[in-house]
C-alpha cells in the first residue's frame, strides 16, 4: 500500500507502492518484513498444512496397507486349508500320476502368486486407472483440441497391451507348468536320494534335471523379451505423442489461442496420463503370472474324487470277515497295471 512509501525508492501508482526489481534489494528488511507479514503468516500456515497433510498420508498408508495385507493373509489362510482338505479327499490314482512336486507347488507358490495379485497389483491398477482418469479430466480443462491431438497414439497403446496381454499370458502358464514339474523332479531327487546314490544314478538325474531346468530357463527368457520389447515401444508412442503435443501446441501457441504456461502445463498432465499405461504395462506381467496360478489353483479345486466315499454306508447282509479276490486285474493309469490276475482268499481272522 502507498502509506508503506519510504519517499525513495520506487514510486506509488494506483494507491500501492510499485518497486522496480533493481531497487527491491535496497530496502530496508525489517520495512519489508513489516510490509509483508501476512504472506509470510500465510507461508508458515501451509508449511504446517503441508506437515499436517504429510502425516495424514503416512498414517493413512500405514492403515492402507496393513488392512490390505491382513486381508489378503486371510485369503492365502483360507485358500491354502481349502486346497489341503480337497487334496486329501481325492483318489490316491490323481496322486499316481501326479509328481507330489507339482502338488506341493500349488500349495505353495501358486498360491503365493495369487497373493501379490491381491495385495499389490489390483491396488496399483486400481490406483494408475483414477490417475489417468484424474489426468484425463485436467487436460482436458486446458484444452480439449490438443487433449484430442494428444491421444492419437492411444489406441495404439491399447491393441499392443493386447497383444502383449495375450502373448505374455501364454508364456506364464508355460512358466508355471514347468515350475511345478521342476518341483516334482527335485521332491522325488530328495525323497529317493537313498535309492539313487545306492544305485549310482546320479549322472541320469542330473541330465534329467538339466533338461526340465533348461526348459524353464528358456520359458524365461521367452518373458524377459516380451518384457524388452513391450516396454520400449510402449515409451516411444509415449515420445511421440509428445512431439504431436509440442508441434500442435506450438502452432497454437504462435496463432495466440493457447498461452505457453498453458501448453508447458499440458505436456506436464500428458506425462502424467501416460505414467499410468506404462505402471499397468508393467503391472500386466504379474497380473498374468497371478491369472496362471489360479488356473491351475482352480482347476485342482474342480477336480472331481473318482471313487466317491459315500456320508452313509450301508452294509448289506451279515458280514462274514472273509475276503476273496479272483482274478483281479487293476491299473490307475490305462494300459499300466497295478495288479495282474491276481487271486487270493483270506479266512476270518487270518491276515
Amino acid at each position: 500500500k502507498k502509506e508503506s512509501y519510504d519517499g525513495t525508492h520506487g514510486f506509488v501508482y494506483g494507491g500501492n507502492w510499485v518497486v522496480p526489481d533493481k531497487q527491491f534489494a535496497d530496502i530496508d528488511p525489517a520495512l519489508l518484513t513489516k510490509i509483508r507479514g501476512a504472506d509470510i503468516t500465510g507461508l508458515k500456515r501451509m508449511f504446517c498444512l503441508f506437515l499436517l497433510v504429510l502425516a495424514v498420508h503416512a498414517l493413512a498408508d500405514y492403515f492402507h496397507r496393513l488392512t490390505l495385507e491382513i486381508a489378503s493373509q486371510r485369503t492365502m489362510y483360507s485358500l491354502r486349508m481349502a486346497l489341503f482338505k480337497h487334496l486329501q479327499s481325492l483318489s490316491v490314482s490323481l496322486f499316481n500320476r501326479t509328481p507330489i512336486g507339482k502338488l506341493v507347488t500349488r500349495v505353495t507358490n501358486d498360491i503365493e502368486a495369487i497373493n501379490s495379485m491381491l495385495s499389490t497389483v489390483a491396488v496399483q491398477m486400481l490406483a494408475s486407472a483414477g490417475m489417468f482418469i484424474g489426468s484425463l479430466i485436467i487436460v482436458l480443462y486446458i484444452n480439449w483440441k490438443l487433449t484430442l491431438v494428444s491421444l492419437a497414439v492411444l489406441p495404439f497403446c491399447v491393441v499392443i497391451t493386447i497383444v502383449f496381454r495375450l502373448i505374455v499370458r501364454k508364456v506364464h502358464r508355460e512358466l508355471r507348468r514347468i515350475l511345478a514339474k521342476i518341483n516334482g523332479v527335485l521332491t522325488e531327487e530328495f525323497s529317493g536320494i537313498k535309492m539313487i546314490q545306492s544305485f549310482n544314478q546320479q549322472k541320469r538325474r542330473r541330465e534329467e534335471f538339466a533338461e526340465v531346468n533348461a526348459s524353464y530357463y528358456k520359458a524365461g527368457f521367452k518373458n524377459v523379451i516380451c518384457m524388452g520389447v513391450f516396454g520400449p515401444i510402449l515409451d516411444l508412442i509415449r515420445h511421440f505423442g509428445t512431439a504431436l503435443i509440442i508441434l500442435y501446441g506450438g502452432i497454437c501457441v504462435l496463432d495466440g489461442d493457447l498461452t505457453l504456461g498453458s501448453l508447458m502445463a499440458f505436456i506436464t498432465y500428458f506425462g502424467h496420463l501416460c505414467n499410468p499405461l506404462m505402471q499397468i504395462s508393467n503391472q500386466i506381467t504379474q497380473l498374468q503370472s497371478s491369472l496362471a496360478a489360479s488356473e491351475r489353483i482352480f482347476t485342482l479345486l474342480d477336480t472331481k474324487n473318482e471313487v466317491a466315499q459315500p456320508e452313509l454306508p450301508v452294509i448289506v447282509g451279515k458280514p462274514q470277515g472273509e475276503i476273496e479276490f479272483k482274478n483281479v486285474d487293476f491299473s490307475y493309469i490305462e494300459n499300466e497295471q497295478v495288479l495282474k490276475d491276481v487271486s487270493f482268499k483270506i479266512e476270518p481272522g487270518k491276515s
